[in-house]
C-alpha cells in the first residue's frame, strides 16, 4: 500500500471522538474539556445513527486488509432464513442480524480464541421466497488461524454455521442449513485469492442501500494483526514520477463498460477523480498495491537517470 501521509494537526484537550455502542448504531461526540471527573466528559451528545456504507468506512476496511500480515486462509458467507426476515423495517432487520452476529462473535472468542475474522455485511435483494424484491443482511467472513489445518477450518465453520442457524431461531432449520452449508457459501484462500479484492474494493449499489440505523457494514472477530508499515523516502523529483506512476495505474483501473438490465453492454466515461486528485501538491490519501509491485516501482523512480 502506498500512502501519502497528510500533515497532522495539534492535538487540544477538547474535541471530537467517537464510541460504537455494541450494536454499532450510535456513536457519541462532543467531548467538551472543561470536565469534573480526570478522565471523564462534562458532557456527551449523541450523533445520528449509521444510514450508509460511507467513503470513509471503506477506506478503513481496505487499509485494515492491507496492513494485515498474513494471507487469509478461509472464506464463508451467512445469511437468514425468509421467515425471520419477513414483516421487518430495514432498522429492525439490521438489528436481528447485529443480535445474531454478536453472539456468534462471543462464541467465536471463547471457543476460537486465536482465530482472526473480518467482517463485512451487504444488503441483497432476494430474488425469491416470501421476501422476494427485499433488501435483506448478508454476511462475507475472512479467516486465519496461525497453524491452523484445512481440517480444523473446517470443523470451525460447520461448528460456528450450525450455531448460526440456532442463534437466528428460524423455523425454517432445514433450507436454512441447506443455504449455509452449501459448497459455495465456503471455501478455502489462495494467497493473493481474487476474494480478498471482491471483500475490499466491490461494493455493489443494493449492498449500500441507505436507510434510518442500518449500522456498521464491517468489522473484525477478536484483534486482527496489523503490521507496521515501511518507510520509504523520496525526493521531490522521485514524488513527481511516483504520482505519475499511480494516475497511470488508477487510470488503467477504471472501469469503461457498463452493462444494463437488459444484457446490452456501453462505454462510459472514468471520472478520473483520483487521477486529477494527485496533480494537486496537497494531495493526501493511499493506493492499495501488491508489497511486491510497489518496490518494484520504487527501484524504478530511484534509478539513475
Amino acid at each position: 500500500m502506498v500512502t501519502i501521509e497528510p500533515k497532522q494537526k495539534p492535538r487540544v484537550g477538547a474535541g471530537p471522538i467517537y464510541v460504537d455502542t455494541e450494536e454499532g448504531f450510535v456513536k457519541q461526540i462532543e467531548i467538551n474539556g472543561a470536565c469534573n471527573v480526570p478522565g471523564r466528559s462534562s458532557a456527551i451528545n449523541k450523533r445520528e445513527k449509521i444510514k450508509q456504507f460511507s467513503t470513509k468506512a471503506r477506506r478503513r476496511l481496505i487499509k485494515v486488509l492491507c496492513r494485515f500480515p498474513h494471507w487469509w486462509r478461509f472464506r464463508f458467507e451467512f445469511g437468514f432464513a425468509d421467515d425471520m426476515m419477513e414483516g421487518k423495517t430495514l432498522e429492525e432487520k439490521a438489528r436481528y442480524g447485529y443480535t445474531v452476529l454478536h453472539r456468534t462473535q462471543d462464541l467465536i472468542k471463547a471457543k476460537y480464541p486465536d482465530l482472526q475474522i473480518i467482517y463485512k455485511r451487504e444488503w441483497q435483494g432476494r430474488k425469491s421466497g416470501k421476501n422476494k424484491g427485499e433488501s435483506c443482511p448478508h454476511y462475507h467472513f475472512m479467516a486465519y488461524g496461525p497453524g491452523w489445518t484445512g481440517e480444523r477450518y473446517t470443523q470451525m465453520f460447520t461448528h460456528v454455521a450450525l450455531k448460526w442457524v440456532s442463534y437466528s431461531k428460524t423455523k425454517e432449520i432445514g433450507k436454512a442449513l441447506a443455504v449455509i452449508m452449501h459448497r459455495k457459501s465456503f471455501g478455502f484462500l489462495r494467497e493473493n485469492d481474487r476474494y480478498v479484492t471482491y471483500f475490499a474494493k466491490y461494493v455493489s449499489k443494493k449492498s449500500t442501500i441507505e436507510g434510518e440505523g442500518i449500522g456498521r457494514f464491517w468489522g473484525m472477530v477478536g484483534p486482527v494483526e496489523q503490521a507496521e508499515g515501511e518507510e520509504q523516502k523520496v525526493s521531490d523529483g522521485e514524488t513527481i514520477w511516483l504520482k505519475r506512476f499511480l494516475r497511470g495505474y488508477l487510470r488503467s483501473t477504471q472501469k469503461r463498460k457498463k452493462r444494463l438490465k437488459d444484457g446490452s453492454v456501453v462505454m462510459v466515461r472514468p471520472k478520473r477523480r483520483y487521477e486529477k486528485a494527485l496533480r494537486n501538491d496537497g494531495f493526501a490519501g493511499f493506493v492499495a498495491i501488491r508489497g511486491e509491485t510497489v518496490r518494484r516501482v520504487l527501484d524504478l523512480i530511484q534509478e539513475p537517470r
